[in-house]
């Protein structure tokens, strides 16, 4: 694939083309990409701890995490009560570095340190904070292709 950006001052819009010799699938992906970098705006969330409110930058959390139906966001050694359901959170995370490994969590790729595959069956993500969280076996193909688009191999 080739990329090449003209920065010229004719041009008042940006304009982007693709040349392909067929539209599939990783087209489509790329201009679904390309459309949601160009809508989105940086993502806030609400966090609580007691009843003080803190304003949470998406890029800052490790993972998104359900304990007892509650959702909570981990940030280094923290952990903020949300609002918002899990489903809710995979929603708004759509198209950025976050992926569902379980039922209950929702990891933040860019945060992450190291993979430890030597577990049977599971995957054990390590973060830059030194917490660790687990995929589940429904989700490992997921995970595993993910990560191997994402960042290269896994």
């Amino acid at each position: 694939m080739n990329i090449d950006v003209i920065v010229d001052k004719k041009y008042i819009d940006t304009e982007i083309k693709i040349y392909t010799d067929k539209k599939d699938n990783k087209i489509e992906e790329i201009i679904n990409s390309i459309k949601n970098c160009a809508n989105k705006k940086d993502i806030h969330l609400n966090g609580y701890i007691n009843k003080e409110l803190f304003i949470l930058n998406l890029s800052n959390v490790n993972k998104f995490y359900t304990e007892f139906g509650i959702a909570y966001a981990q940030v280094e050694d923290e952990s903020y009560k949300l609002k918002e359901k899990l489903y809710e959170i995979e929603e708004m995370v759509k198209n950025t570095p976050f992926i569902r490994i379980s039922k209950s969590e929702i990891v933040n790729i860019d945060n992450i340190k190291k993979i430890d595959l030597s577990l049977k069956g599971t995957i054990c993500i390590i973060f830059k904070n030194g917490s660790n969280a687990y995929t589940s076996r429904r989700f490992m193909k997921k995970v595993k292709s993910f990560l191997l688009e994402e960042k290269g191999s896994v």
